[in-house]
């Protein structure tokens, strides 16, 4: 009996040490008794009640906090299963958000990575394309030490022309494309020798091949068996050049025709460009293609390069078809029809590019002549004179006024318009509308690049204003005689091509001052 009171007291007194923190078990092992606040408090309380004992510090701290809560602390508010769902419903929003920033860091990632894969790639192929003009242009050199003559001329053009494909390609070392190109030209200009009849020459201000034609007759006008054109091409007629000239291989180049006006450039059309050192000069008007004649015809005279009585213009009317018929008399210097035959020759509207701009290409058009816009000159084949793009391309000014009886009014003998011809033309007014106009204007030659077959005729006439300057037309140089002004009474009612000098002149020699 004494141990059990014993155990008693012994628990009691580890009840008094610890209350409401440790209780033993029946094994002896201390367990911990703590529960929440609220049931220590009712716990503390029963216990002073039941058993008269005095509560510690921590039972009536308890106590207190309790009764403090119960009057202070706001009651439990219910929460609306609406504001959890939209919880959500932001946090599944916030994570997507997570999601979709992180594969867009990945792609851009990837993105960057391709494009400096690409640009090490384009670096690459521009490196290629350089060193082969490199190796093409050390080849014209030794070709160049090896010739002599037209020959050594022809193959310096040749290299000029490289010059300016590096230049493009390797813009970051243009002063050095430059360089070679300067170095190039000097060994043209440096020469002193005329053009000798019955040849071809270099011009050697612009480095521009001159291909020799010969004085002749030929039948001007629209052939029997042509359905195309006007009135404005007959009479048919037989009409006879008593000079011979020299007429440019190709179509004026945008590189040749810097040399002079270094800043010219054209706007992008479409997104096409028009300013390849290689395609014909366009967008140029008749004043300024004869200031470009008139200066270069004064670089060569200073060089004392230039035949008596010759000079750089634009091509009369007959100048211009006799060296695009080149001894034919047909509708086209290649046959009567267009056709795939004519894609060979000249750049006109196919019918994709038809299919572009929206308009009934006809007939006779190819399905494609391998470009859109204008070509690098050259690309086509040549006349019988080796003439390149008398048709096509880019439409030509003639130095003539337009008129639309000149067949039937001027002399047949070197005949040129040079008296302005008021007739009814249409152009495009305010709102591009279309109204006709009483004016004079200038001729043009040898269709474009979007014009109809039926443009590239060699018979084809066409005019417009002076001022025009249009991405279709562009001109060709000419050495000949100069065209005098108005006659003196007893000559033709026109002017004529002044060509007493060739008159002068042996046939089978041209004398040089």
């Amino acid at each position: 009996m004494a141990k059990k009171g014993r155990s008693e007291k012994g628990a009691a007194a580890t009840t008094k040490k610890a209350p409401g923190d440790i209780r033993h078990s029946t094994n002896g092992k201390a367990v911990s008794s703590k529960k929440p606040l609220g049931e220590r408090t009712a716990a503390a309380e029963n216990k002073v009640k039941v058993m008269g004992e005095k509560p510690g510090r921590r039972a009536v701290k308890a106590v207190e906090e309790a009764r403090v809560r119960k009057f202070t602390s706001p009651p439990p508010m219910k929460v609306n299963p609406l504001i959890r769902i939209f919880e959500q419903h932001q946090q599944h929003k916030m994570r997507i958000a997570k999601i979709t920033a992180g594969l867009t860091l990945v792609f851009i990632a990837i993105a960057f990575l391709g494009l400096l894969y690409d640009n090490y790639r384009d670096g690459k192929a521009k490196e290629r394309r350089v060193g082969e003009i490199l190796k093409r242009i050390e080849a014209y050199d030794t070709r160049i030490e090896e010739s002599s003559g037209l020959e050594q001329d022809k193959l310096v053009v040749s290299a000029v022309e490289w010059t300016f494909r590096g230049e493009k390609e390797d813009v970051a070392n243009r002063a050095e494309w430059s360089g070679r190109r300067k170095k190039y030209m000097l060994m043209l200009q440096n020469k002193f020798d005329p053009p000798n009849e019955e040849e071809n020459f270099v011009v050697k201000s612009i480095a521009a091949e001159m291909v020799y034609i010969p004085r002749g007759r030929f039948m001007m006008g629209k052939t029997p068996q042509e359905t195309h054109g006007g009135f404005e091409e007959l009479p048919r007629r037989e009409v006879e050049i008593t000079y011979h000239f020299w007429i440019g291989k190709t179509e004026l180049t945008n590189a040749q025709y810097r040399i002079f006006y270094p800043q010219y450039r054209v706007p992008l059309w479409e997104g096409y460009d028009f300013n390849g050192v290689s395609q014909p000069v366009v967008r140029v008007d008749w004043h300024l293609a004869s200031d470009f004649c008139a200066m270069l015809t004064e670089s060569e005279r200073r060089a004392k390069r230039l035949p008596e009585g010759y000079v750089y213009r634009l091509p009369t009317e007959a100048e211009w078809e006799y060296a695009c018929r080149a001894g034919t008399d047909t509708a086209y210097y290649w046959g009567d029809t267009f056709g795939e035959e004519g894609a060979k020759f000249a750049n006109v509207l196919d019918v994709r590019s038809a299919k572009f701009i929206h308009v009934d290409p006809g007939k006779d058009a190819p399905l494609s002549d391998g470009n859109f816009i204008t070509a690098p000159v050259g690309m086509y084949a040549p006349n019988a004179f080796g003439l390149h793009d008398m048709s096509g391309n880019a439409w030509e000014w003639c130095w003539d006024w337009y008129s639309p009886k000149a067949y039937s009014e001027l002399f047949y003998m070197d005949p040129v318009q040079t008296e302005p011809v008021v007739s009814p033309l249409e152009v495009r007014g305010p709102f591009e509308r279309l109204q006709t106009i009483q004016t004079t204007s200038k001729v043009i030659r040898g269709g474009g690049c979007l014009s109809p077959t039926s443009d590239a005729r060699t018979a084809k006439r066409d005019f417009v204003l002076p001022e025009k300057r249009d991405l279709g037309i562009g001109f060709r140089l000419v050495l000949a005689p100069g065209i005098t002004g108005a006659p003196s009474a007893g000559q033709p009612e026109t002017g004529e091509v002044d060509s007493s000098a060739a008159d002068q002149q042996p046939d089978a020699e041209t004398s040089i001052q």
